[in-house]
């Protein structure tokens, strides 16, 4: 196993588009990262090229405040403070392209509400702005907010899924409070390009029982991370989705 980080995860990216196709290098392409990469640069891979095995992880975004921040006990006064402060509420994420930069364009896009975005170097920087009351909210993932939400130091304002997140379960969803945003971090693996049929599909079967096992089950549940298994064609369809999705906020906002 060899770990590549860098660039919203383009030198990984990058590798496993240029290994053979024989089936023996196979890797995490997350989204958005994979489709947002080509958006803001010129990169040495193609999108559409890549063969998605499977989906593992959907975990959706939140908003979240600080717990003792009395300005904002819901989603509403959070809303209504920023439309009559246009640009002065500051929402913090891991940084440009990333799930949580988009996440606040959809945001600004779906509610009209005008915010100031502040990346960050990562996660962890954008949790400690906001602990440090550095900026005024953060958009995370929901897996990293849970023990913050426990601990009593952060109050979710809305989750960014079709469904309440189990482990938030007092956490409303955008889309019960009447604004359709939904986003997040898929997480999942493909094949080189040009991989064939054949052991595309060995491959997946493969995948698709070892995400079946009880004990990967048990480790992600108690991670705090939301399963979301898809595969093959169903993979495809998600980074498709994606794709669109991002590519029309895109032409929005231009970041």
């Amino acid at each position: 196993m060899l770990n590549k980080p860098g660039s919203n995860a383009e030198v990984g990216i990058t590798w496993l588009y240029n290994q053979k196709p024989d089936g023996y290098s196979i890797g995490f392409t997350n989204l958005p990262h994979l489709v947002s990469n080509p958006l803001m640069r010129e990169t040495n891979y193609k999108v559409d090229e890549f063969i998605p095995l499977i989906n593992l992880v959907t975990d959706p975004g939140v908003i979240v405040v600080k717990a003792d921040d009395d300005r904002f006990p819901d989603l509403e006064s959070f809303l209504k403070f920023a439309e009559e402060n246009p640009g002065s509420v500051t929402i913090g994420n891991a940084g440009i392209g990333s799930d949580d930069h988009i996440a606040t364009l959809m945001l600004q896009d779906r509610t009209g509400v005008k915010f100031t975005p502040v990346p960050f170097t990562g996660a962890a920087p954008n949790r400690t702005a906001l602990l440090g009351g550095h900026i005024m909210a953060s958009a995370i993932n929901a897996s990293e907010a849970v023990q913050f939400v426990e601990s009593g130091q952060m109050r979710i304002l809305a989750v960014m899924s079709e469904k309440r997140y189990p482990d938030l379960p007092d956490a409303p969803t955008f889309k019960e409070l009447g604004y359709n945003v939904v986003s997040g971090s898929s997480r999942g693996i493909s094949c080189v390009p040009g991989t064939p049929d054949e052991i595309v599909h060995i491959l997946a079967d493969a995948a698709e029982k070892a995400a079946e096992n009880p004990e990967f089950v048990e480790k992600a549940t108690k991670a705090k991370q939301p399963l979301d298994i898809q595969i093959l064609d169903d993979a495809q369809k998600l980074v498709d989705q994606y794709n669109s999705s991002i590519k029309e906020l895109h032409k929005k906002f231009q970041w």
